[in-house]
Protein backbone atom coordinates (compact mmCIF):
# COMPACT_ATOMS: atom_id res chain seq x y z
CA UNK A 1 0.00 0.00 0.00
CA UNK A 2 1.55 3.33 -0.70
CA UNK A 3 -0.04 6.25 1.53
CA UNK A 4 -0.29 9.91 -0.12
CA UNK A 5 -2.37 12.84 1.70
CA UNK A 6 -5.84 12.21 0.75
CA UNK A 7 -5.35 8.89 -1.35
CA UNK A 8 -3.71 5.16 -0.85
CA UNK A 9 -2.69 2.91 -3.80
CA UNK A 10 -3.54 -0.86 -3.11
CA UNK A 11 -3.49 -3.97 -4.79
CA UNK A 12 -6.47 -4.21 -7.36
CA UNK A 13 -9.05 -6.63 -5.62
CA UNK A 14 -11.25 -9.40 -7.58
CA UNK A 15 -14.49 -7.12 -5.88
CA UNK A 16 -12.61 -3.82 -7.50
CA UNK A 17 -13.24 -5.64 -11.44
CA UNK A 18 -16.80 -4.78 -11.90
CA UNK A 19 -16.60 -1.27 -11.11
CA UNK A 20 -13.51 -0.78 -13.05
CA UNK A 21 -14.59 -2.46 -15.61
CA UNK A 22 -17.87 -0.14 -15.55
CA UNK A 23 -15.72 2.76 -16.01
CA UNK A 24 -13.12 1.52 -18.66
CA UNK A 25 -16.51 0.52 -20.96
CA UNK A 26 -17.65 4.05 -20.80
CA UNK A 27 -17.24 5.71 -24.03
CA UNK A 28 -16.28 8.91 -22.69
CA UNK A 29 -13.71 7.41 -21.00
CA UNK A 30 -13.01 4.14 -23.70
CA UNK A 31 -11.63 6.46 -26.25
CA UNK A 32 -8.75 7.57 -24.04
CA UNK A 33 -7.35 4.28 -23.83
CA UNK A 34 -4.96 2.12 -26.23
CA UNK A 35 -7.44 -0.67 -26.04
CA UNK A 36 -10.70 1.08 -27.42
CA UNK A 37 -12.83 -1.86 -27.45
CA UNK A 38 -15.31 -2.60 -25.12
CA UNK A 39 -14.08 -5.10 -22.14
CA UNK A 40 -16.06 -8.18 -21.28
CA UNK A 41 -15.82 -10.06 -18.23
CA UNK A 42 -13.61 -12.36 -19.91
CA UNK A 43 -11.57 -10.34 -21.00
CA UNK A 44 -11.25 -8.25 -17.94
CA UNK A 45 -10.80 -11.93 -15.65
CA UNK A 46 -8.00 -12.87 -17.91
CA UNK A 47 -6.48 -9.11 -17.68
CA UNK A 48 -6.49 -10.06 -13.46
CA UNK A 49 -5.38 -12.92 -13.94
CA UNK A 50 -2.19 -11.74 -16.06
CA UNK A 51 -1.52 -8.86 -13.73
CA UNK A 52 0.11 -11.28 -11.29
CA UNK A 53 2.12 -13.32 -13.36
CA UNK A 54 3.30 -9.91 -15.59
CA UNK A 55 6.23 -8.81 -13.98
CA UNK A 56 6.42 -5.43 -16.76
CA UNK A 57 2.69 -4.33 -15.22
CA UNK A 58 2.63 -2.90 -11.85
CA UNK A 59 -1.00 -1.77 -11.13
CA UNK A 60 -3.01 -0.44 -8.11
CA UNK A 61 -6.29 0.86 -7.41
CA UNK A 62 -7.30 4.24 -6.40
CA UNK A 63 -9.01 4.90 -2.81
CA UNK A 64 -10.09 7.51 -1.02
CA UNK A 65 -8.29 7.76 2.58
CA UNK A 66 -10.28 8.99 5.48
CA UNK A 67 -9.60 12.30 6.71
CA UNK A 68 -10.95 15.80 7.42
CA UNK A 69 -11.10 16.51 3.72
CA UNK A 70 -11.83 13.09 2.10
CA UNK A 71 -14.72 13.24 -0.12
CA UNK A 72 -15.92 10.35 1.10
CA UNK A 73 -15.40 7.42 3.13
CA UNK A 74 -12.28 5.59 3.30
CA UNK A 75 -11.24 3.05 0.74
CA UNK A 76 -13.84 4.49 -1.61
CA UNK A 77 -12.20 3.42 -5.22
CA UNK A 78 -11.98 6.01 -7.49
CA UNK A 79 -9.50 4.73 -10.05
CA UNK A 80 -6.65 3.22 -11.36
CA UNK A 81 -2.88 3.66 -12.29
CA UNK A 82 0.32 2.10 -12.44
CA UNK A 83 2.87 1.53 -14.73
CA UNK A 84 2.65 -0.77 -18.06
CA UNK A 85 5.16 -1.81 -20.26
CA UNK A 86 8.30 -1.55 -17.78
CA UNK A 87 11.55 -2.36 -19.40
CA UNK A 88 13.76 -3.67 -16.49
CA UNK A 89 16.91 -3.61 -18.63
CA UNK A 90 16.09 0.09 -19.14
CA UNK A 91 14.77 1.24 -16.22
CA UNK A 92 11.03 2.80 -18.55
CA UNK A 93 7.82 2.17 -18.17
CA UNK A 94 4.86 3.73 -18.91
CA UNK A 95 2.36 5.89 -16.23
CA UNK A 96 -0.84 4.35 -16.81
CA UNK A 97 -3.99 6.65 -14.75
CA UNK A 98 -8.14 6.86 -15.21
CA UNK A 99 -10.08 8.33 -12.72
CA UNK A 100 -13.83 6.62 -12.89
CA UNK A 101 -15.46 8.88 -10.59
CA UNK A 102 -15.26 12.30 -12.27
CA UNK A 103 -16.44 14.32 -9.58
CA UNK A 104 -12.85 13.75 -8.04
CA UNK A 105 -10.83 14.07 -10.58
CA UNK A 106 -9.43 17.30 -10.20
CA UNK A 107 -8.35 16.11 -6.13
CA UNK A 108 -7.49 12.83 -7.03
CA UNK A 109 -5.28 12.67 -10.33
CA UNK A 110 -2.32 14.87 -9.39
CA UNK A 111 -1.49 13.16 -6.04
CA UNK A 112 -2.16 9.85 -7.86
CA UNK A 113 0.15 10.74 -10.50
CA UNK A 114 2.62 11.96 -7.93
CA UNK A 115 2.76 8.94 -5.48
CA UNK A 116 2.84 6.15 -9.30
CA UNK A 117 6.24 8.75 -10.02
CA UNK A 118 7.29 8.99 -6.88
CA UNK A 119 7.15 5.36 -6.59
CA UNK A 120 8.79 4.46 -10.10
CA UNK A 121 12.00 6.62 -9.57
CA UNK A 122 12.69 6.21 -6.16
CA UNK A 123 11.41 2.73 -5.14
CA UNK A 124 11.83 0.44 -8.82
CA UNK A 125 14.96 2.93 -9.37
CA UNK A 126 13.34 3.45 -13.70
CA UNK A 127 15.18 6.06 -14.78
CA UNK A 128 12.54 6.93 -17.53
CA UNK A 129 8.55 7.09 -17.31
CA UNK A 130 6.79 8.17 -20.19
CA UNK A 131 2.74 9.04 -20.86
CA UNK A 132 0.66 9.51 -23.75
CA UNK A 133 -0.47 13.33 -23.27
CA UNK A 134 -3.47 14.02 -26.06
CA UNK A 135 -5.01 17.09 -27.02
CA UNK A 136 -7.90 16.32 -25.00
CA UNK A 137 -6.34 15.96 -21.90
CA UNK A 138 -3.66 18.70 -22.15
CA UNK A 139 -5.01 19.71 -18.97
CA UNK A 140 -2.87 17.08 -17.19
CA UNK A 141 0.62 18.23 -18.53
CA UNK A 142 1.07 20.78 -15.89
CA UNK A 143 1.06 18.38 -13.14
CA UNK A 144 2.77 15.76 -14.94
CA UNK A 145 5.70 18.50 -15.54
CA UNK A 146 5.12 19.76 -11.91
CA UNK A 147 6.62 16.03 -10.82
CA UNK A 148 9.73 16.27 -11.87
CA UNK A 149 9.47 14.40 -15.74
CA UNK A 150 9.89 16.60 -18.62
CA UNK A 151 8.72 16.68 -22.23
CA UNK A 152 10.96 14.68 -24.38
CA UNK A 153 8.86 14.49 -27.58
CA UNK A 154 5.32 15.30 -29.39
CA UNK A 155 3.65 13.47 -32.19
CA UNK A 156 1.29 15.69 -34.31
CA UNK A 157 -0.13 12.09 -35.62
CA UNK A 158 -1.10 8.48 -34.73
CA UNK A 159 -2.68 5.41 -36.16
CA UNK A 160 -6.15 5.92 -35.30
CA UNK A 161 -8.38 2.54 -34.45
CA UNK A 162 -11.19 4.00 -37.69
CA UNK A 163 -8.81 2.94 -39.83
CA UNK A 164 -7.10 6.23 -40.62
CA UNK A 165 -4.07 8.61 -38.82
CA UNK A 166 -5.49 11.01 -36.62
CA UNK A 167 -4.15 14.35 -36.81
CA UNK A 168 -4.61 17.28 -33.58
CA UNK A 169 -4.51 20.61 -33.71
CA UNK A 170 -2.63 20.55 -30.46
CA UNK A 171 0.36 18.07 -30.69
CA UNK A 172 0.03 14.81 -28.42
CA UNK A 173 3.07 14.78 -26.08
CA UNK A 174 5.38 11.64 -25.16
CA UNK A 175 6.65 12.86 -20.84
CA UNK A 176 10.37 11.33 -20.41
CA UNK A 177 11.97 11.58 -16.99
Amino acid sequence: MIMGDKIQLTAIEEGDLPLLREWRNQPGLRRHFREYREISVERQAKWFEGLRDDPNTIMFAIRTKADETAVKPQGELVGACGLTYIQWKNGIAELSLYIGRTYIDSLVAPEAQKLVIDYGFGELHLHKMWADVYDWSLHLLPTLLSHGPRSAGCALSRPCRRGYVERWRKPATRMLG
